[in-house]
C-alpha cells in the first residue's frame, strides 16, 4: 500500500507532497525523488526512475556504476544525482553512458545530467555539470561544469577542472591542489602556489601571472608575463623576449629579482640563503648585471647596518663563475665589526655577512638584475 509524505524537493527547494511507491517517490509524469543506499550497480530509465537520486553507497566498501539508459530517453530528460556518501568516502559513483564512463560523482556532490540529441560530442547522448555539495559537510565543494571534480572543499569550476583540498580551479581542465589557486585553461596551482592565466604554472607558494609563466616548483618565486620562467628560489622572473622574429619560450632575456637572509648570533662569517640551504645559482652561458643592497639590524643594542653593491658576473658552459666587476658601498655601519662582501663561488654568487659577537642580528638583502643568456631556462 502506498503512503503520502513531505519531502523537501532539492531542485525548487520547497516541500512537496509525494507518494512512496516501491521506494521510488513518485510526483507526477517523469518529476521524481528518491533518497536510496546501493551496494550494486543499476540502471537509470527516463520515465520510470526518479528523476532526483540521492544515492548513498552502503557499506562503504565500493564504486558504484551508475547506467543512463539511451533507448528511452528523449530530449530534455535529466537526472539529478548526488553521492550521499559521508564526506570522507573515497569511493564514487561511475556514470556510464552504455560501456562508456561520462562522469564520477564524489561523495557529497551533485552533478545533473540532461539528454540532449545533438549533445556536444555531436551525437546523442547525456551531458552532465555539477551544481554543488551539500554544505553542512566538512568537505563541501563546490563544482560547477562537465566533469568538474571538487574534491575535499575545493571548488572546480569549467569543463574537467579539478579543485582539490581547499583549493580552487577555474577554466577548462584548470587544476588547483592543496591550497592553491588556478585560473585559466590548463592552469595548475598547487601546494600553496597561484597561477593566472593559459598554460600558467604556479607551485610551492610561488606566484605565475601571465600565459605560460612557470615557477618551476622554486619555493615562493614569482613569474610575471609571458613565458617568464624562474630559475631561483624566492625570484622574481620578467622574460623580455628576444629580438624580434624570435620567440620567447627559452627565457633567454631576463629581468630578476633576488632575494637572500641570514641570522647571526657571533661574529663568525656565514654565508646568506634562501631557505636555509639554496643560494642564488647563475645560469649556464650567461651573463648578469646586478644591484644588491643588505640590510641588517641587532634588536638588542638597536645598531643597524646597510650596504649596496653593483657589478657583473658571469658563467661559463661547465661550472666556473666569475665575478668580472663589483663596487661596494658601506651605507652605514653603528657597530664597525660588522661586515658583508661578496664573491663568486662555483656556479654561484655568494654574500657573507659578520654579525655582532654577542648578540643576534638578522640579515636580509635584495638583488635586482637583467641577464641573458644562450641556454634556455
Amino acid at each position: 500500500m502506498s503512503r503520502w509524505t513531505e519531502i523537501l524537493n532539492p531542485h525548487t527547494k520547497k516541500l512537496e507532497r509525494v507518494q512512496d511507491v516501491g521506494g521510488e517517490c513518485g510526483l507526477t509524469g517523469r518529476g521524481y525523488y528518491t533518497r536510496v543506499p546501493v551496494h550494486d550497480d543499476f540502471t537509470l530509465v527516463p520515465g520510470r526512475n526518479t528523476i532526483y537520486r540521492w544515492v548513498k553507497i552502503y557499506p562503504n566498501d565500493t564504486d558504484i556504476n551508475i547506467t543512463l539508459d539511451m533507448a528511452n530517453a528523449k530530449q530534455g530528460d535529466r537526472f539529478i544525482i548526488k553521492n550521499d556518501s559521508p564526506g570522507n568516502s573515497e569511493y564514487c559513483l561511475i556514470i556510464k553512458q552504455g560501456a562508456a564512463i561520462i562522469d564520477k560523482i564524489y561523495a557529497q556532490v551533485i552533478k545533473e545530467f540532461i539528454y540532449a540529441d545533438d549533445s556536444p560530442t555531436g551525437v546523442p547522448g547525456w551531458t552532465g555539470a555539477s551544481l554543488g555539495t551539500h554544505p553542512e559537510t566538512n568537505y563541501a565543494g563546490i563544482g560547477i561544469g562537465e566533469n568538474a571534480d571538487p574534491h575535499e572543499c575545493g571548488v572546480a569550476i569549467g569543463q574537467m577542472a579539478k579543485g582539490y583540498y581547499d583549493a580552487v580551479a577555474i577554466g577548462t581542465s584548470a587544476n588547483g591542489y592543496q591550497n592553491g589557486v588556478a585560473i585559466g585553461y590548463t592552469a595548475q596551482g598547487n601546494n600553496d602556489g597561484v597561477a593566472i592565466g593559459e598554460g600558467a604554472i604556479g607551485h610551492h607558494s610561488g606566484v605565475a601571472l601571465g600565459n605560460r609563466c612557470d615557477t618551476d616548483e622554486k619555493l615562493a618565486s614569482i613569474a610575471l608575463g609571458y613565458r617568464s620562467k624562474n630559475t631561483r628560489y624566492a625570484e622574481l622572473a620578467i622574460n623580455i623576449g628576444d629580438e624580434i622574429g624570435d620567440d620567447m619560450r627559452d627565457q633567454l632575456q631576463q629581468i630578476v629579482i633576488g632575494s637572500w637572509v641570514r641570522k647571526t648570533t657571533d661574529a663568525t662569517p656565514v654565508s646568506m640563503s634562501v631557505n636555509g640551504t639554496t643560494i642564488f645559482t647563475i645560469r649556464p652561458q650567461s651573463a648578469l648585471t646586478f644591484k644588491i643592497m643588505v640590510t641588517a639590524r641587532d634588536n638588542t643594542s638597536g645598531d643597524c647596518a646597510g650596504y649596496l653593491f653593483d657589478g657583473l658576473i658571469k658563467r661559463d658552459g661547465s661550472n666556473n663563475t666569475t665575478l668580472c666587476a663589483s663596487n661596494k658601498t658601506v651605507l652605514h655601519e653603528d657597530d664597525d665589526t660588522w661586515d658583508c662582501d661578496i664573491a663568486a663561488a662555483g656556479t654561484r654568487i655568494v654574500i657573507t655577512v659578520t654579525g655582532d659577537a654577542d648578540n643576534l642580528v638578522r640579515w636580509a638583502s635584495r638583488l635586482d638584475g637583467v641577464e641573458t643568456s644562450f641556454v634556455a631556462a
